[in-house]
């Protein structure tokens, strides 16, 4: 049986929220409680994969790296806090029916493409090649694990 590697488990994650994303946008204007159902299977899931990452995933690679400040994980909490403001903004418009969410949408959507960029190409492959498959398997019991209150 294959391993499930952190770098798979994070990149389909990804990928999922991507498609959440691109289902509000298209159904935003035809089917707007949908298009709210997507946004907020987004936001949760968005908000749960970045719990993952500050709580498991970013301590487990300073420990393995020596690197804890000013490294390539400060970056990325960075673009989690500013992620969470434009989810905040998106969310407020919402939930008082507000449809204009173009400019935060294009806001979210640059961040995300540098972010995800980022971690795809170096964080996550970089896990792969530093932890031990015990410490992999430890780190996917350990997101699991995170109560869910952590991240709505």
């Amino acid at each position: 049986m294959e391993m499930d590697l952190l770098s798979k488990h994070f990149e389909d994650d990804h990928r999922r929220l991507s498609k959440l994303l691109k289902n509000y946008q298209s159904l935003k204007t035809v089917d707007y409680p949908r298009a709210k159902e997507n946004f907020e299977a987004f936001q949760f899931g968005l908000r749960r994969h970045m719990a993952w990452e500050e709580d498991v995933l970013f301590p487990l690679f300073e420990r393995k790296t020596g690197i804890e400040s000013g490294g390539t994980t400060q970056t990325l909490r960075e673009h989690h806090r500013n992620i969470s403001r434009y989810l905040h903004a998106m969310e407020k418009k919402l939930s008082s029916n507000n449809r204009d969410t173009d400019e935060d949408e294009t806001l979210l959507l640059e961040l995300l493409e540098l972010h995800d960029r980022m971690e795809e190409s170096f964080l996550y492959p970089e896990m792969d090649q530093l932890v031990t498959d015990v410490e992999n398997d430890a780190a996917l019991n350990a997101i699991r694990t995170i109560p869910e209150q952590r991240y709505v």
